[in-house]
């Protein structure tokens, strides 16, 4: 974070040992710490803040594009870009035979040997 090496803290301590005496220095690095703790607190908490005002904007954000993406003129626009909302909710039926194209014709089947004999009638082996 402030890229403080070894030496360097050894070098401090030596120099608040120096100034504030062993007699003072505990309570000099109590108090160093309580503001420490204080200050990471506040801008932990700033920073739940910002985050906080962030998620609500997102939130909205989202709130926003689903609203738009539920609103029935939205959604017709989407189905019809005419913008008609009776075309686009508009069910279509299947095309009648007749709008269909003519199917091919299908193979010539052989013809059969035996004679067809009317429903209900045996026919007898000869």
């Amino acid at each position: 974070m402030f890229d403080i090496a070894w030496s360097e803290l050894l070098v401090i301590g030596v120099i608040a040992l120096i100034v504030l005496g062993p007699k003072d220095l505990p309570k000099a690095l109590k108090l160093f710490t309580y503001w420490t703790r204080k200050a990471r607190g506040m801008v932990r908490d700033f920073q739940g803040h910002v985050d906080e005002i962030v998620r609500e904007a997102e939130l909205d954000e989202v709130k926003r594009e689903l609203e738009k993406a539920t609103n029935p003129d939205f959604v017709a626009r989407a189905i019809d870009p005419s913008g008609s909302i009776e075309n686009a909710l508009k069910i279509e039926e299947p095309p009648t035979p007749a709008a269909l194209p003519p199917a091919a014709a299908p193979a010539a089947e052989p013809a059969a040997t035996t004679p067809a004999t009317p429903p209900g009638e045996t026919q007898a082996r000869a």
